[in-house]
């Protein structure tokens, strides 16, 4: 039973400290630029991913950026943000 005991500490100290550790850590903003929608258009900016399959970059007109693949705008923070995570929501 103690064993039993143990091992629920254990994991609710690494709940707590991984909670901490995501709302602490920086989630990855993207600096705000002033390439125009024009610029964006000429450029025709694409990411090649595996096996040669391109795909086109978005336009934030926002922030004014050609945003990286699987970035997004949050609503929130105002910011674009890199990588969407799961507990990104619960931080607010």
């Amino acid at each position: 039973m103690i064993v039993l005991y143990i091992l629920l500490a254990m994991v609710f100290g690494y709940t707590i400290f991984t909670l901490f550790d995501v709302s602490t850590s920086d989630p990855g903003y993207i600096q705000k630029g002033n390439v125009t929608k024009e610029q964006h258009d000429a450029e025709d900016p694409k990411v090649t991913v595996a096996l040669h399959t391109t795909i086109p970059l978005k336009y934030c007109y926002t922030c004014k950026i050609t945003r990286p693949h699987r970035s997004f705008h949050c609503d929130t923070c105002g910011n674009c943000v890199s990588k969407h995570g799961n507990t990104f929501i619960l931080i607010y």
